[in-house]
């Protein structure tokens, strides 16, 4: 398990939860600036020490879940 690297940002994710809801929150696995200083697997890492995503349902939202309703919306509002 590596080490969460910025526990600082724990306040600011939850405050975001509160604001909008986790349903409206995205993963982002290419965030150019988290991968100059930590690895891939410790972003992934990371997700699981947001004590907001212990509910794995919510986890799949964040992780994609969310994104993939919002295409599908996207789409049926294309060919309507």
């Amino acid at each position: 398990m590596y080490d969460y690297p910025h526990p600082q940002t724990l306040p600011v994710l939850d405050a975001l939860a509160e604001a909008f809801g986790i349903r409206r929150i995205m993963w982002g696995s290419d965030y150019s600036p988290s991968l100059e200083f930590v690895s891939f697997r410790q972003t992934l890492a990371s997700l699981d020490r947001w004590t907001r995503l212990n509910n794995a349902d919510d986890k799949a939202a964040v992780m994609g879940q969310t994104l993939m309703k919002l295409i599908a919306e996207s789409r049926m509002g294309q060919t309507r």
